[in-house]
C-alpha cells in the first residue's frame, strides 16, 4: 500500500512542477523580451531615435525590444547615420533555459561626420539670363 501512495505522490509532484514550466513557457513567449542597448557617439551630445519612438542623448542606455530594427543618430551640423541593430548568435542552450536575444552591436558607437560646407569658387559674376 505504501508504495501505491508514493507513486500517486511522485505523480502529483511531478505533474504540478510541468504545469508550472508550461505556464512559465507560455507566458514568457507572449510578452516582449527587452534588452539595455548602450549609444556611444564621437562627439557625444547626438540624439538617439528608436523605431518606437524612444530617444536619448550619447552617451545613454535605453531599453529596447529584443528584435532586429534601426537606430537613426543624429546631432545639428553632423550626417545623420542609421545602424541596424541586429540579434547575435545565441549560445546552443538545453530546451528548458531560454536565454534572452544578444542585440549587437552592443554598444552602438558612431563617428560622426560634419556636414560638408559649399565650395565656393571667388566672387565670379553670374551673367544676366539672356532674351530669346
Amino acid at each position: 500500500m505504501s508504495r501505491v501512495v508514493l507513486a500517486v505522490a511522485v505523480a502529483a509532484v511531478a505533474g504540478g512542477s510541468l504545469t508550472g514550466c508550461s505556464a512559465a513557457l507560455s507566458s514568457t513567449s507572449s510578452s516582449e523580451q527587452l534588452q539595455a542597448l548602450n549609444f556611444e557617439s564621437d562627439p557625444p551630445g547626438a540624439e538617439i531615435r528608436t523605431t518606437q519612438g524612444q530617444t536619448c542623448i550619447t552617451p545613454c542606455e535605453l531599453t529596447v525590444a529584443a528584435h532586429e530594427q534601426p537606430v537613426t543618430i543624429t546631432k545639428n551640423d553632423y550626417v545623420p547615420q542609421t545602424v541596424q541593430v541586429t540579434l547575435g548568435p545565441q549560445p546552443d542552450h538545453s530546451f528548458w533555459q531560454n536565454p534572452p536575444p544578444t542585440l549587437v552591436p552592443n554598444p552602438v558607437r558612431v563617428v560622426l561626420q560634419p556636414v560638408p560646407k559649399p565650395v565656393r569658387h571667388g566672387h565670379r559674376s553670374v551673367p544676366p539670363p539672356s532674351k530669346q
